[in-house]
């Protein structure tokens, strides 16, 4: 998976979650929320991964 589309899917589990919630979840609830899916999804959690790295190369400045 590219780093686009890793950051996409992140993204959009992201929104998914805030969007079932509560109108104003907090951000331990979204957390919990992409937690389940990920466990579900190995494509998310690899996703996952990859913005984290992504993040982690950024700070770095690779």
């Amino acid at each position: 998976m590219t780093d686009e589309e890793a950051l996409a899917k992140s993204t959009q589990a992201f929104n998914d979650a805030r969007s079932r919630g509560r109108k104003h979840a907090t951000h331990k609830e979204i957390l919990m929320e992409v937690r389940r899916r990920r466990k579900r999804d190995p494509a998310l959690a690899e996703a996952l991964k990859q913005t984290g790295l992504m993040m982690l190369r950024a700070e770095q400045g690779h």
